[in-house]
């Protein structure tokens, strides 16, 4: 992310900031937030992963280590990164329960099934 993260904004220099945060969120945010969702983070590695996402704005616009950005992202369309995480991981945990609603509809039908089957065949 570090990488691509300097490419876009030494390649973007000259243009209008709203073009180089539009890079920035279409190349490097997809790359930091792949398959984030599965993993469970500490807050150390958040706010290390958070600490990259500010820093992209803060290359943009020029400002200090200590200045917030975060009215900046929301001027953007985008929120700091623990929201990021944090939504990312809600949408993991929903699409899994999804699957384990499925899953466990299926084991109970093919439970009742054995079931009758057995039953069946006792009653021959």
């Amino acid at each position: 992310m570090l990488h691509v993260r300097n490419n876009i904004i030494a390649k973007s220099r000259g243009v209008m900031e709203p073009v180089a945060v539009q890079l920035v969120k279409s190349y490097c945010l997809p790359l930091l937030l792949y398959c984030i969702g599965a993993l469970r983070l500490t807050s150390s590695a958040v706010r290390q992963l958070s600490v990259c996402w500010n820093d992209a704005f803060r290359k943009i616009f020029y400002f200090k280590r200590f200045e917030s950005v975060r009215s900046l992202q929301v001027e953007f369309g985008t929120v700091d990164f623990q929201h990021l995480y944090d939504l990312q991981r809600l949408e993991f945990l929903k699409s899994f329960g999804d699957k384990c609603q499925y899953w466990s509809q299926f084991l109970t039908c093919l439970k009742f099934s054995t079931m009758y089957v057995m039953n069946s065949l006792i009653n021959m």
